[in-house]
């Protein structure tokens, strides 16, 4: 059985697709939703920024201190994100600014509920 695309991930889709043709984004890696400031924020590993797209499709850079950025995951008011040179960056989600990182040499970071976290170096 086939799972039917809900329209908030229908829009962020047709976001990606819209905007990475017009050179917004040179590789979008992961996305989430960020209910407490109602945006998106979008890796890139192309560039090594996080975009935020606000709900009128706004974007600005959100952080740009990485060389590349993969996995994405919001719990309360942080950001956690598989960066290459920090590892697993702790990011604040209402400043955008690194707080620490705990791992170098990460290449994936996947999240699940309620709480793991899985990291890779391979």
């Amino acid at each position: 059985m086939r799972k039917k695309l809900f329209l908030p991930e229908l829009c962020l889709f047709l976001l990606i697709l819209f905007t990475s043709s017009y050179g917004q984004w040179v590789s979008p890696e992961s996305a989430v939703f960020d209910s407490v400031h109602n945006r998106y924020l979008i890796s890139d590993q192309g560039t090594g920024c996080i975009v935020a797209v606000d709900s009128e499709g706004g974007t600005t850079n959100f952080n740009c201190s990485f060389s590349t950025v993969k996995g994405l995951m919001i719990h309360n008011d942080t950001l956690f994100c598989a960066a290459s040179q920090s590892g697993l960056a702790i990011i604040d989600l209402e400043t955008g600014a690194l707080l620490t990182s705990v791992y170098s040499f990460l290449t994936a970071t996947a999240f699940s509920y309620p709480a793991s976290t899985i990291l890779t170096d391979s």
